[in-house]
């Protein structure tokens, strides 16, 4: 089953990485591509050619993982299984792998 939503965008799983490396601008999703693995909420900031300036990652009962993005008066927010997909912008985000204790999602500029 696919499923695709756009409306709001917030990453709230939490990054193998340390949470004060992951609110950094140096952190490696920054530029819009990267593979992340989460095991709980996490919020980072990526450059705001995507019209956004944060994403948030959390995870969801049901297998569910909702990534928001916000900034500039903009919001946006995607939730997707293991079979789905969103796009926020010009951001796009794929899972790789959704666990029931970790997700693992894909990051790539369009």
């Amino acid at each position: 089953m696919f499923r695709t939503g756009i409306a709001l965008l917030t990453l709230t799983t939490a990054i193998q990485a340390a949470p004060a490396q992951a609110a950094t601008s140096a952190h490696p999703c920054f530029d819009g591509s990267c593979k992340i693995t989460v095991t709980r909420s996490v919020s980072f900031r990526v450059s705001s050619r995507y019209g956004i300036t944060k994403i948030s990652i959390t995870r969801q009962s049901g297998g569910m993982v909702r990534v928001r993005g916000y900034g500039g008066g903009v919001s946006l927010e995607v939730r997707f299984d293991r079979y789905g997909s969103g796009r926020l912008n010009n951001l796009l985000v794929t899972p790789v792998s959704i666990k029931r204790r970790s997700a693992t999602l894909r990051f790539r500029p369009l």
